[in-house]
């Protein structure tokens, strides 16, 4: 359904009413983002995207008597996880909300964002990633993992060229959102929602069958291969200390090891993430990303490659590198020689 520019600004004006001004900012800021997004991926829909960002967070503020209502009057059934954790609540309610008070914006795909923009589905549609980023990546967002998928996400968005590149983009994105999240409830010793890890998984596998029906440069090569990749790509990346290690020999875990160091917490993000995205441009996304509060530590596993990204505190103090067997460690200098020559190619 197609809504006119008055009925938009009139639903704007009714949630402002409804929320502090604290909410309402970031409201606004994630129809901003929704729609900054849908002119890349789904630019036919974005009166809808507007809609379904304004309401998105419309229970967000309601107690825990008024949730329990709404809960009551809809039959909605939560799960002893979801009873224990209050700023889950508003994900389950809404959409309820939206049918009782805001019939005319009662469609299904705006219901079903306003439902997963929290925890996510693994059948989540395009449409519902975008409420779900654009709420992680408002501009309103200051944490360091929103601030960093935002300024890496843009830039790459601002690059695709074409619907189907640009949404690639945003699967990516919003499976290192999940991401982010379950690392941040682990740090914090908290147990996170299962559904965010299903369609974590589930978008991830989405984006491997995207890549291998759209290129096959690493889909069906060896680890070897595969290690050498990451390690230029780390390289090219400005990465401290790279270090390759053969362990076929000794271990049943991976093949080969990729040991880098970053320069800062954000850097060592923004080296884990590059190994990522690179790969998964070339049909190898990673199995699972793991990370350390704080990032001073982050795992990417592509299966038969390893890839430990560390700070440099991290790097001295679990000292892996010293722990493999001996002879295991690979001369890259021929990499080293390759990237260097790439960027002496560049500058002139």
């Amino acid at each position: 359904m197609k809504y006119s520019k008055e009925q938009i600004d009139r639903l704007r004006a009714e949630v402002e009413k409804r929320l502090s001004q604290k909410r309402f900012v970031h409201t606004l800021g994630v129809e901003k983002m929704a729609l900054l997004i849908g002119e890349k991926c789904l630019p036919e829909r974005l009166d809808e995207l507007s809609a379904a960002a304004l309401l998105h967070d419309i229970s967000k503020e309601y107690s825990e008597a008024e949730h329990f209502l709404v809960t009551k009057r809809h039959n909605i059934t939560m799960t002893e996880a979801e009873k224990n954790e209050s700023a889950l609540w508003h994900s389950l309610t809404a959409a309820a909300v939206v049918t009782e008070d805001f019939p005319e914006y009662a469609e299904p795909d705006i219901l079903s964002a306003v439902y997963n923009h929290t925890v996510g589905s693994p059948d989540m549609s395009v449409f519902d990633e975008i409420i779900l980023l654009a709420d992680y990546i408002e501009e309103g967002r200051k944490y360091e993992r929103c601030v960093t998928l935002r300024e890496s996400f843009l830039s790459e968005l601002a690059l695709s060229k074409g619907v189907d590149e640009a949404t690639n983009v945003l699967h990516r994105a919003v499976a290192k959102s999940l991401d982010n999240n379950i690392q941040e409830f682990i740090s914090r010793g908290k147990s996170y929602h299962e559904r965010t890890e299903l369609t974590r998984d589930a978008i991830m596998a989405r984006i491997r069958k995207d890549n291998m029906e759209n290129t096959k440069d690493l889909v069906y090569s060896d680890s070897g291969v595969l290690a050498r990749e990451a390690v230029k790509v780390l390289l090219e990346k400005k990465g401290i200390k790279v270090a390759l290690f053969d362990v076929r020999e000794k271990s049943s875990v991976t093949d080969y090891y990729v040991n880098v160091t970053g320069r800062s917490s954000s850097n060592v993000a923004a080296l884990a993430d590059e190994v990522d995205v690179k790969l998964s441009e070339k049909g190898r996304a990673p199995l699972r990303v793991e990370g350390r509060r704080g990032n001073n530590w982050i795992l990417v596993d592509f299966g038969d490659v390893i890839v430990n990204v560390f700070d440099r505190e991290s790097r001295d103090f679990y000292n892996l590198d010293r722990h493999f067997p001996e002879g295991s460690q690979v001369d890259i200098s021929e990499l080293v020689a390759e990237v260097d020559a790439k960027f002496d190619l560049n500058k002139n």
